[in-house]
């Protein structure tokens, strides 16, 4: 505007003015020369990204792949300090040392299973004992096992492979599963034992394969703002903090420049909307836990209680703030973290708002309008080797890599609702990945 100002005092130019845009810098960390490391391998160009672009970007994708674990894997490398820490470090440890089949052939997982069978009730169950099963029901649900009358689980191939295990261990005839059904207290007995055994290997392939850094972070959601005691980085939250202001000023301009949008009240709440960072309660939580050496690792796995996984970023209505889960920002490397935090941040405030994108009487979710709020947010990020001839589509590629893991159909559709992509890679009109013609917020 200065520039423009001056130009105008001078009585303007005679020749064409021009003016030029400093090229983005080229980031050569080594978190970015692996980030561009695995989007080149990940992709598979011999599919047209106007076709397919999830198959594009992730057609190489190892199944598995996931961040937070390795960086779980990291953490548990080095010494813990507090209780918590030190206890999922445990539980890491017996996992590494059962993966040498020297080690786990020691293991008595399975005599420990029959044992904590034994403590609820007689099995199978020869004589019915009606008094018996509201007391098999309390002892399920103080383990938080669910005693409805749910039975799909037992058409689980591991779960068949554990209980054919166990009848060979007691030297029951295998045509006694068949039977095991029949009786309601023996499907409770049933429903505890594939609860109790969800991370016990049947047999020595499947200890070698377990992945640990994935089996602690099944077993403790938490573990990640556990071992980083983030709550307490304020350069951490100082980077979410600036994700979150960028990526509300995106939505703020979406929303005014959009028509179908009832602007008002929507805008008022969004200026309003803060972040949160919840306490963790880490020592209390790990009271019940007191590992021995000599703990099979059924009864490791199994003393831990099911915990449900709160979203990354979760909205408080009642308060109008994200909750952000602490050590969020810990798990990917600069770049590829902060489209995945800005992505997450504004569909979870887009979504906290109602808004919506009608794509020819399709309605979609707040995804497109977050994944568009973080575009622009993130126009000054600097690129990364091997992308520096396409920056405009630098964004597009490192958000469908972050999405890898989730289904290709949900994957495709954000995308191909969003103008800008289709714009990006001259998409034509009909094509798969541009139906973006007829869409409108909401």
């Amino acid at each position: 505007m200065a520039f423009l100002m001056e130009w105008k005092k001078r009585g303007g130019a005679k020749e064409e003015a021009t003016t030029t845009v400093a090229p983005r810098k080229v980031c050569d960390t080594p978190e970015c020369i692996n980030l561009s490391y695995q989007l080149l391998n990940w992709r598979d160009p011999s599919v047209d990204p106007c076709d397919d672009f999830y198959r594009n970007t992730c057609g190489r994708y190892p199944p598995g792949s996931d961040p937070t674990v390795t960086r779980i894997s990291d953490l548990l490398s080095k010494n813990q300090t507090s209780a918590s820490q030190i206890i999922i470090r445990k539980y890491y440890q017996k996992c590494e040392f059962l993966k040498i089949p020297e080690n786990s052939k020691t293991d008595r997982s399975f005599e420990d299973l029959m044992s904590a069978i034994r403590k609820i009730g007689p099995w199978p169950m020869v004589d019915w004992d009606e008094s018996m099963l509201d007391e098999i029901r309390t002892a399920l649900k103080n383990r938080g096992i669910d005693t409805s009358g749910d039975s799909e689980f037992l058409n689980d191939p591991k779960f068949k492979k554990i209980i054919s295990k166990i009848l060979k261990i007691e030297g029951m005839d295998e045509e006694v599963k068949g039977n095991l059904t029949e009786r309601r207290m023996d499907l409770l007995i049933l429903k505890f034992i594939f609860e109790t055994t969800r991370f016990l290997p049947v047999d020595r392939e499947e200890w070698e394969r377990m992945d640990c850094g994935k089996i602690i972070l099944q077993l403790f959601p938490n573990s990640v703002q556990i071992l980083t005691d983030y709550q307490n980085d304020p350069e951490n939250q100082k980077i979410l903090s600036e994700i979150f202001e960028k990526s509300r000023g995106s939505l703020l301009k979406f929303i005014n420049g959009s028509r179908g949008i009832d602007k008002g009240e929507k805008i008022r709440k969004l200026k309003e909307m803060r972040i949160r960072y919840p306490e963790i309660t880490e020592e209390t939580d790990f009271e019940q836990f007191t590992v021995s050496p000599d703990d099979s690792w059924y009864t490791m796995t199994s003393r831990v209680l099911p915990t449900p996984q709160n979203p990354p970023i979760f909205y408080n209505s009642t308060e109008n703030t994200l909750l952000i889960s602490p050590g969020l920002s810990d798990s990917s490397p600069g770049l590829q973290n902060y489209i995945k935090l800005g992505y997450l941040m504004s569909k979870t405030m887009a979504n906290a708002l109602g808004i919506k994108k009608n794509c020819s009487e399709t309605i979609l979710g707040s995804e497109g309008l977050g994944a568009e709020a973080t575009r622009i947010s993130m126009a000054e990020q600097p690129l990364i080797p091997g992308f520096q001839d396409h920056p405009d589509k630098l964004f597009f590629y490192i958000l469908a890599a972050n999405l890898c893991s989730e289904p290709a159909k949900q994957v495709n559709e954000l995308f191909s609702s969003m103008k800008s992509f289709s714009d990006t890679f001259n998409c034509p009109g009909g094509s798969k990945m541009n139906r973006n013609n007829n869409c409108e917020y909401l």
